[in-house]
């Protein structure tokens, strides 16, 4: 018997199926999907890899023979090692990587009874370094934050609750504030204890009549062909009660449903909904999640003990049998498309399962991205709407503050007179209020009045944002890096002239929240944001604050603007809206118009009326004017013309190649060879002749930890022959010091 098997974390070079003779006590054991440990190349340990295949050919004496099965059921399905193929081809991944993505890093520890974890040497001293601000990089606080709550934390669990690498932990252990230990592996999962009954509402008519179009479908064979909706229904429109009973009646037909959801808007509420509606049967994956949450959330349904599954993007690839129905809720989001490579976007992975599964794709949103909104004016997807809120109280009242009229200086300059008079009067009712300020930190920019510049990171060339030392009783001020979370103190005279001319403009949610606790002392206060909530637990704790009245007042990032229902909430502050319209990407007006329209709906979800204050400075700016009008097809019809005219998506395609490395010159001179390459191969291959090459130029950052990074983008209107075109360039040029990553329809140009 032979038994193809793919090597976990194979380079490029290796990056194909290899042969392995199946011993015969193994014979009765093996399927495709287990990991396997086999003899590899020279290493003297035995590497771990995929069955892709078995076959029940003899086997050549001459080759190896696999050495045990660390599985005792396939981790990944055939249905996997078929998307695995896809994904190849599409997303500049080998095989390996795409199947790395697809299940829990705890999977690929199997058969291991111990794992490294770390601790504090002296949790003591560690609390007086976070005092006097004696750590150097925010990594290295979150690291000493967490395992302040945590004592004990296995490395990888550790490395992704607070977003550092091992070169963090190795200077961290180093400096001897924490020891690196070995444990046994822990298989606990914890299972919540706050679920409570949730008993389905009545339906109003539009919500009935798009549970009928998509329910008919579910039940219609659908014979190869591709069955999509997109479901726009405006803020508070009722689309997840859509979305949950339409599932109902999926998993009564003996499908299962996987429910999308960005990890922003996958609240502890939602979590608690969707458990008391489906109970057992339900299984959650997301990022906060342990790894050992996560490996038995995986086995739970590769076990058949689940048929629902509600998660953020890697949930996409759930190993569900027999979907019937797969919901990407608030698909306008930019999370749905991996920053890491593989670079791949979940709505595009859900129409690849739902065509292998003759299921239905659902897409819902209140501010559809112009890619969906595009696909059914082409007919590819089917638009149902929800016109009208569900509550009695509507829409909430818009208003637009022109902040050109405010003085500067003082609490107006921050919190404008009349939202301060709907935040006194919502208070006084005993109401609840939002303020949206999707800058963190203290002050945004420390400039010199005598030079003009700015005071910037010299691992980025990125201003730096100065944030208040929590942990200090003083609270004192230092300057942070968002790129690189090296700490900086605050000097005293600009580091460009010398001359003691510094001063801070501009303000992050930080200064936003001294200037709410200034203004409204008596009050109850929390703030959102990544500085508040990158511990396990965190937005849990945060949000139950605002939800149960302790808190009267939410200030926050995009965090508070998406997935929340507070119906005691009737005023929302949305502060500096210029910068969310304004910037580098061509899609951050409408992500600016999206978010803005979202925070909108957070008012006036209960009985009372809400009310909502944008404060910009162009207050003559059309898409402010859409979002004061709800008017979401007059803001997507003024897009779609520009977009068509620069050819941008979806009316064509971009990919992007990112060059990456620590010499400016050679950094650019591997961007101009591949430029060379590929212009050379459209010469030699006339099918790629319409492609188009534009100059290699800077990346709007161009510095970040320490690495130059320019850019290079092509156009056109064939995905597949574009992507053909990279890869085969790709494939043929030299890997030096200088890394690239190449990306179709990026998401961020930055």
């Amino acid at each position: 018997m032979i038994a193809r098997v793919t090597i976990i974390g194979a380079n490029r070079q290796f990056d194909q199926p290899f042969d392995y003779r199946v011993p015969p006590d193994l014979e009765a054991g093996i399927e495709p999907g287990q990991i396997v440990t086999v003899p590899f190349g020279r290493r003297r340990a035995p590497a771990k890899g995929y069955v892709v295949s078995v076959s029940h050919k003899a086997a050549s004496s001459e080759l190896k023979t696999i050495q045990a099965i660390l599985t005792g059921r396939p981790v990944v399905t055939a249905e996997h090692l078929r998307l695995a193929v896809e994904m190849r081809k599409r997303y500049f991944c080998s095989f390996s990587q795409a199947l790395d993505c697809m299940v829990p890093p705890r999977i690929s520890l199997v058969g291991q009874k111990t794992e490294r974890a770390a601790r504090l040497v002296d949790p003591d001293d560690v609390m007086d370094r976070l005092e006097f601000g004696q750590f150097r990089s925010q990594g290295h606080i979150r690291v000493a934050e967490l395992l302040l709550q945590q004592p004990l934390l296995p490395l990888a669990e550790l490395k992704a609750a607070a977003e550092v690498s091992d070169s963090v932990l190795r200077t961290l252990a180093k400096n001897k504030v924490i020891e690196i230990v070995v444990q046994d592996t822990v298989r606990d999962r914890d299972v919540p204890d706050d679920v409570l009954p949730y008993e389905a509402p009545p339906l109003r008519p539009a919500q009935q009549a798009a549970l009928r179009a998509i329910r008919d479908a579910v039940m219609t064979p659908a014979n190869g062909v591709l069955r999509e909706f997109l479901l726009h229904g405006i803020t508070g429109s009722g689309k997840t009660e859509v979305y949950l009973q339409l599932a109902d009646r999926v998993l009564a037909d003996g499908k299962s449903v996987i429910i999308l959801v960005p990890e922003i808007a996958l609240t502890p509420q939602m979590e608690r909904r969707i458990r008391g509606r489906f109970g057992l049967d339900v299984a959650i994956l997301h990022s906060r999640l342990t790894l050992t949450e996560r490996y038995e959330t995986w086995q739970q349904i590769s076990r058949g003990d689940a048929h629902i599954v509600v998660g953020a993007r890697s949930a996409i690839f759930a190993p569900l049998t027999n979907i019937g129905l797969i919901v990407l809720d608030e698909e306008h989001e930019s999370t749905y498309k991996s920053s890491l490579k593989p670079r791949y976007h979940a709505a595009d992975i859900a129409r690849l399962r739902c065509l292998l599964h003759d299921a239905v794709l659902l897409l819902g949103s209140a501010t559809p991205s112009l890619e969906s909104y595009k696909r059914t004016v082409d007919g590819r997807s089917v638009l149902l709407s929800l016109p009208e809120r569900i509550g009695q109280a509507g829409r909430p009242r818009m208003h637009l503050i022109d902040m050109k009229a405010v003085q500067k200086g003082g609490a107006a300059a921050i919190i404008s007179e009349p939202l301060q008079h709907a935040i006194r009067a919502a208070l006084e009712r005993s109401e609840q209020v939002m303020i949206l300020n999707n800058r963190r930190g203290h002050d945004r920019l420390t400039i010199c009045r005598a030079c003009g510049q700015a005071v910037t990171c010299g691992s980025c060339e990125v201003a730096l944002i100065r944030h208040v030392n929590i942990h200090s009783k003083t609270r004192d001020k230092r300057l942070l890096c968002h790129h690189c979370d090296r700490i900086y103190p605050l000097p005293d005279v600009c580091p460009a002239c010398g001359e003691a001319a510094l001063e801070q403009m501009g303000y992050g949610t930080q200064l936003v929240e001294e200037t709410v606790r200034s203004l409204f002392p008596e009050t109850g206060i929390v703030r959102m944001d990544q500085d508040t909530t990158y511990g396990r637990g965190s937005h849990k704790t945060v949000l139950a604050e605002f939800a149960d009245g302790r808190a009267r007042i939410l200030i926050g990032t995009q965090m508070i603007a998406k997935g929340h229902d507070f119906p005691n909430t009737t005023v929302v502050g949305i502060l500096s809206a210029d910068q969310l319209l304004n910037g580098d990407d061509f899609r951050q007006t409408e992500r600016g118009f999206a978010l803005m329209l979202q925070a909108s709906g957070r008012a006036g979800r209960g009985e009372r009326p809400g009310d909502v204050f944008i404060q910009a400075y162009n207050t003559e700016d059309k898409t402010l004017a859409d979002v004061l009008a709800h008017d979401t097809k007059r803001f997507m019809r003024r897009e779609a013309a520009y977009r068509k005219r620069l050819q941008y998506p979806p009316f064509g395609h971009i990919g992007m190649v990112l060059f990456s490395g620590f010499g400016e010159s050679e950094t650019k001179k591997a961007a101009d060879y591949f430029q060379r390459l590929l212009l050379e191969a459209r010469v030699r291959f006339p099918e790629y002749g319409d492609l188009q090459v534009l100059p290699v130029a800077p990346a709007p950052f161009r510095k970040l930890r320490n690495r130059y990074r320019y850019r290079l983008i092509v156009k056109g209107q064939d995905a597949r022959r574009m992507t053909a075109w990279l890869a085969m360039v790709d494939d043929t040029a030299p890997r030096g010091s200088v890394s690239r990553a190449l990306d179709l329809d990026p998401q961020s140009m930055l």
